[in-house]
């Protein structure tokens, strides 16, 4: 896959876990998972059970700014270390700033391919179809704080001979958002699925196949465009289709669920247009949303 090694930043997180576990069984051994702490990091490894590790290196926050790295050949690194958008805004604003020490550690280094991880609330609360082409109009702080890494990005590699850089903007990740886990909870300890609005539209990617999309990427022998979606093409789900979802997967499991709604105006858009990502590197999403919700709702205690 690559001649050098993978370096990733927020490696101990979830969907971190999810790409180094990626990366090794596709035979890409050499990692350097970077973190807050280097326990953090060997935490996630015995969390994603992963053994071999001959050829993973550990970095906390002083080894990846202050060290020199030798002996060690980057040949890509994933930026994914960022608050969540639930987070103080303090945390977050301490993320671009993180990002921004980051890009030019990886300029510093010579670090020829760079990968962001955005995110599709870049676009705003929109009707349509999220496509690349669409003019970002970010309405949170942690949505324009995720466009603004993205510009972070392009100022410090645009033009810049011998590297080359995309932005990932991903739809909503699953393991990462709220409604599933606690619509999979009421269904499990209630029995009822209490639900405001019904006019919310919903979009989901697996963690899982977000790795494989980034390994799929580094796979890829032609050049990076500078952004991409990344995320299921053009699906998007009601939330009465979600919550029937997560309804069937529970009565599979042996559990009646009734299902409750107040109607109200409340409006939620989602779903993006990932045609050029599929079309550059073959990627498509393996997991539908009747695997993710029984996987998160295996999951609940």
């Amino acid at each position: 896959m690559n001649d050098g090694y993978v370096l990733i930043t927020g490696a101990d997180g979830r969907l971190g876990g999810a790409l180094v576990k990626e990366l090794v069984s596709r035979g890409q051994g050499r990692i350097v998972c970077v973190s807050l702490d280097k326990q953090m990091a060997y935490d996630m490894l015995e969390r994603e059970h992963i053994p071999e590790r001959d050829g993973i290196v550990v970095m906390d926050q002083t080894d990846f700014f202050s060290g020199d790295w030798d002996g060690l050949k980057i040949s890509a690194a994933i930026h994914m270390a960022f608050a969540r958008g639930n987070r103080p805004s303090a945390e977050i604003a301490d993320s671009l700033d993180y990002a921004r020490k980051t890009y030019q550690r990886l300029y510093d280094r010579k670090v020829p391919r760079i990968v962001y991880l955005s995110s599709q609330s870049v676009y705003g609360k929109t009707p349509e179809w999220r496509a690349e082409a669409l003019p970002p109009s970010p309405e949170s702080i942690y949505a324009m704080a995720k466009y603004a890494g993205e510009k972070l990005l392009e100022s410090r590699f645009i033009g810049a001979p011998g590297f080359e850089y995309t932005v990932l903007r991903l739809d909503y990740v699953m393991q990462s958002q709220n409604l599933i886990p606690r619509l999979c909870k009421d269904a499990k300890e209630k029995g009822v699925l209490s639900l405001k609005g019904g006019k919310q539209t919903f979009s989901y990617i697996d963690q899982s196949d977000v790795a494989r999309a980034i390994a799929a990427l580094l796979a890829r022998d032609g050049a990076w465009k500078p952004l991409y979606n990344v995320g299921p093409n053009r699906m998007r789900y009601s939330l009465m289709e979600v919550a029937n979802t997560v309804a069937r997967i529970a009565k599979k499991h042996g559990q009646e669920v009734r299902i409750e709604l107040t109607e109200d105006d409340t409006e939620l858009w989602s779903g993006m247009d990932s045609t050029r990502f599929t079309t550059d590197t073959g990627w498509k999403p393996s997991m539908d949303m009747d695997r993710m919700v029984e996987g998160i709702y295996e999951k609940i205690c």
